[in-house]
């Protein structure tokens, strides 16, 4: 299955989640693995300066495609614009990154709620997950 096939598939089943808890069920089910490839760990917005197919690298793997795709991220920002009538587009996106990033957080995500603290969210429920699978060598870059 071609990934943009799979990206699809993850986004529509995303559409049918209507809390947090769900969306990020979802989320914790996409695949972080790498096959027999040294891991790439990084912080923050770091330049690596590297060929990136010889190794395990978070936005390679079938998870990181999904949570970086624009229809998962349109997806989001919807959902907050439904549950917040009064917030306009440009909150609405800046909410969605601050929500899919872990960095803030806020209420009425969905009527349900939601809350993010750094600790929650999609990248960082892929993030623990592709750490937590990492076998082997590990490169770190860290931002400064």
């Amino acid at each position: 299955m071609d990934t943009n096939h799979l990206i699809e598939e993850f986004i529509e089943l995303l559409k049918t989640a209507t809390t947090q808890d769900e969306v990020e069920e979802i989320i914790s089910s996409f695949s972080v693995e790498g096959i027999n490839k040294p891991t790439i760990l990084y912080s923050g917005q770091v330049n690596v300066n590297v060929n990136l197919e010889e190794y395990r690298y978070i936005i390679h793997t079938e998870a990181g495609k999904v949570v970086n795709d624009r229809g998962f991220i349109k997806l989001i920002s919807d959902r907050i614009e439904k549950a917040n009538p009064a917030v306009d587009k440009y909150t609405a996106r800046l909410l969605t990154e601050r929500y899919i990033n872990g960095e803030e957080i806020f209420k009425n995500f969905v009527p349900t709620g939601i809350e993010s603290n750094g600790t929650t969210g999609p990248w960082a429920i892929v993030s623990r997950n592709f750490v937590a699978e990492t076998k082997g060598p590990v490169v770190a870059y860290i931002e400064r």
